[in-house]
């Protein structure tokens, strides 16, 4: 989120006007019924305190009003705000969804490369386990032969 838009956010303009008037916490929160936490949260932006967007609403405006503030104005920040973290969550997904394609394309990747590296052990290094040994057995029988041969001589 940029500055820009958070400057137009409901927490900025209730927090502005607060200030411009001086007050406190403590005394807006007696005259308007509203806890402390919940005048904060509303600066912060933070609605996870709240039940749902109606007692939002009705928040902004009790307070926009003993603020002097136009309430249609700051519900109008609200709706821009929603709308904002509704753009920011999908586009947290779509990257959620990119960084999960390339992790499984990476993971393709490897598993590929070793599957090529075993055919090209099976093919291409000598394996001792092809030789015949009966070729084996036939050369030394002749070795043995020839040098029996040398000794009855």
């Amino acid at each position: 989120m940029s500055e820009d838009h958070k400057s137009t956010y409901p927490g900025h303009l209730l927090r502005e006007a607060r200030k411009r008037k001086r007050l406190r916490f403590r005394k807006l929160s007696s005259e308007l019924r509203i806890p402390q936490t919940y005048l904060e949260a509303l600066e912060e932006n933070d609605y996870s305190l709240f039940a749902g967007p109606t007692y939002i609403k009705g928040y902004l405006r009790a307070y926009s009003r003993k603020l002097d503030l136009d309430p249609e104005l700051v519900l109008k920040a609200f709706d821009q705000y929603l709308k904002d973290q509704r753009k920011e969550k999908k586009t947290a997904i779509k990257e959620e969804k990119v960084q999960k394609t390339y992790k499984l394309i990476f993971l393709a990747a490897i598993v590929s490369f070793i599957i090529l590296i075993c055919i090209f052990l099976y093919m291409f290094i000598p394996n001792d386990k092809n030789d015949k040994p009966e070729a084996k057995i036939a050369t030394e029988s002749v070795i043995d032969t020839d040098q029996l041969v040398f000794e009855d001589l």
